[in-house]
């Protein structure tokens, strides 16, 4: 977790139409009818698959792209934040101020040991166990991931350390180094918020210069960077849908995946 914005959000009201596969864990499963040898795999926030959202965003992706989408439980069933204690979010550029800072600390301090249990070293391990259930399962020629915030981290160090994926897009993650951005070696969309505390411009421009310089070399690779106005981290998996720029930047957003995707996994 980066950022105050980490525990805000809104539960959309669609009822997901998948499944859950008990023999990969638990993992929420959006059919695409069995007609690609591609799949997509979408990586959560911390709020898991309690949350509906992404298991609605999975349905719509297996429905726009033709092929299986899953959503693995990071988490084990545990995740570190439950729906019920998400806080309704602010607009872009609304600061805490320094009493503010002090309310947050004292409302994460209970959730420190989840939070702790399940770190990145534990839901990677997780994570790599699933898609090897999941490839001995059904054996697709190629995978793409889609990650928002935790799930958005998740998918940089995978892209960084792996060669699983063919195509990733990275929805508003956490903080990242330079040499992670440099170890990407496929294709990557970038979905970002205005307002981040943890991919602040900075680092954002930091990635977005590491792609720049590779055009022309052996290493180029297919990328975009798109920012997102008057949104702050988590619009493209909690969106705040009754404030009309969010609203839109939602929509955005989740087109850009779904034409991404296609362009760089199904259509090739």
């Amino acid at each position: 977790m980066s950022c105050p914005s980490c525990f805000k959000g809104i539960a959309l009201t669609e009822t997901p139409k998948g499944t859950v596969d008990a023999e990969l864990d638990g993992a929420y499963v959006a059919s695409g009818n069995g007609a690609s040898n591609r799949a997509v795999i979408v990586f959560t926030d911390i709020f898991g698959l309690f949350l509906p959202n992404t298991k609605i965003f999975a349905d719509n992706y297996a429905e726009q792209l033709g092929c299986d989408v899953y959503v693995p439980d990071l988490f084990a069933g545990k995740p570190p934040v439950q729906p019920k204690d998400m806080e309704l979010p602010e607009r872009a550029g609304e600061k805490l101020g320094f009493l503010g800072w002090v309310k947050f600390i004292i409302h994460l301090l209970p959730y420190i040991p989840a939070m702790y249990s399940q770190r990145p070293t534990v839901t990677d391990i997780r994570v790599k166990q699933f898609l090897d259930k999941l490839q001995a399962k059904k054996a697709y020629e190629k995978l793409g991931a889609v990650g928002f915030c935790y799930g958005g981290s998740t998918v940089v160090r995978l892209g960084a350390t792996t060669d699983i994926f063919s195509t990733l897009v990275i929805c508003h993650p956490g903080k990242h180094a330079k040499e992670e951005f440099a170890a990407i070696k496929v294709p990557c969309s970038w979905g970002c918020a205005e307002d981040d505390m943890g991919f602040n411009d900075k680092i954002r421009m930091e990635a977005e210069a590491e792609f720049a310089g590779r055009r022309g070399k052996t290493n180029e690779v297919p990328y975009e960077f798109k920012v997102y106005p008057g949104t702050t981290h988590g619009f493209a998996a909690r969106p705040n849908l009754s404030i009309p720029e969010v609203k839109d930047a939602f929509e955005g957003v989740q087109q850009q995946i779904v034409d991404w995707l296609k362009k760089t996994l199904i259509e090739i």
